[in-house]
């Protein structure tokens, strides 16, 4: 068995149940999933005619070069402030996007934080159990000084 992190919706393994933390699958599953992958995979890059894989290939060309120009037109319009350009579902688009990207900074910087926080109130405890340490050995000699030194 390999555990997963568990799908965004229970239909992609309805084996599953919704009450279990993580996803348990069993490996057969993964390997058939695999298997099959690799089956369509294969027969998208080597087709039965050589005219056809051409025009698979120009229409995955012209898909990335319009993604790549939509992805460019949003940098320009953010990074040059033409934002009086945009209409107002774009606004509010970029504006979600902005503060989705936010709130993953906040989490992170949360996280970081916390690991600090956590990493100095460990040197913190072996600083306090060092120094009673010392204390301890500080009063022990005392003593000693004491009962041979009177």
């Amino acid at each position: 068995m390999i555990t997963l992190a568990k799908p965004a919706s229970p239909q992609h393994f309805p084996f599953q149940s919704n009450s279990s933390p993580p996803c348990q699958v069993p490996l057969i599953f993964i390997k058939a999933t695999i298997e099959e992958y690799n089956k369509l995979k294969g027969d998208q890059l080597h087709p039965a005619n050589p005219s056809s894989e051409v025009k698979f290939w120009k229409n995955e060309v012209a898909t990335l070069q319009q993604q790549l120009q939509s992805l460019q037109e949003d940098h320009r319009k953010v990074f040059t402030e033409e934002l009086a350009s945009l209409t107002i579902k774009e606004l509010q688009h970029l504006e979600n996007q902005l503060e989705m990207n936010l709130k993953c900074i906040r989490m992170k910087k949360d996280e970081i934080m916390m690991a600090k926080i956590d990493e100095l109130r460990q040197k913190g405890s072996l600083i306090q159990q060092e120094n009673l340490d010392l204390h301890n050995q500080a009063m022990c000699h005392i003593k000693n000084i004491q009962v041979h030194g009177s």
